[in-house]
């Protein structure tokens, strides 16, 4: 399993394991910076209060240790980032704990596009004039994934903002899988746009977001 989809996975197996839906927290912003580079950052973090909670009714509670549960970044996992400068950090604060990953790219830079595709790398944004494809998973990651851990999934959320110095207006989003076509209807929060969908969802096999 690549990086793209370790965020997701450490999420997958402690709902699996709290069966609770309301402790994940998965967002990404497609912004812009002064210099005209797009700024994509992404961030999964998961309630500390679920899992103390969760570790209280276990027969022999002990203190958990986050650090440990989160784990290092291999250096094999972060290769595919290399090119595209990442700042990826830990989030370990008093109420949360996950990851983010931040980095700034060219849209215009076709070596990013190719990066993205050869490697396989999910989740992150393609740009193509004013449309953005984010392809959200693909058949043989699907397959890791235990149906019981989707069930879990469905009241939880994967939320994206897109700023209006990328698109303005957004016409249309669609998520499509398989035979079906799902249209999303965005929230103008302003300078951005907001697109909620079920993370159950960006979870079927070949699925692909296009904003435009």
């Amino acid at each position: 399993m690549k990086i793209n989809n370790r965020f997701l996975i450490i999420v997958f197996v402690l709902l699996f394991m709290f069966t609770l839906t309301s402790c994940i927290e998965v967002y990404q912003h497609i912004g812009k910076n002064k210099n005209g580079t797009i700024h994509i950052f992404t961030k999964l973090s998961v309630s500390k209060m679920i899992m103390e909670l969760g570790n209280s009714f276990s027969d022999n509670p002990e203190e958990i240790d986050y650090d440990e549960m989160l784990g290092d970044f291999s250096s094999e996992d972060l290769s595919m980032y290399e090119s595209l400068n990442p700042v990826i950090n830990k989030i370990n604060t008093e109420f949360e704990f996950g990851y983010s990953i931040a980095f700034d790219i060219d849209k215009k830079d076709k070596n990013y596009k190719n990066h993205i595709l050869e490697n396989d790398i999910y989740f992150m944004p393609l740009f193509d004039d004013n449309v953005i494809i984010i392809r959200m998973n693909s058949s043989a990651d699907n397959e890791s994934i235990d149906n019981t851990a989707k069930d879990f999934l469905i009241s939880s959320k994967y939320r994206i903002t897109v700023s209006k110095s990328i698109i303005d207006p957004i016409n249309e989003v669609v998520l499509e899988y398989s035979d079906e076509v799902i249209s999303i209807v965005p929230d103008d929060l302003g300078d951005s746009y907001l697109i909620e969908m079920p993370m159950d969802s960006i979870l079927q096999n070949n699925a692909v977001l296009t904003i435009r």
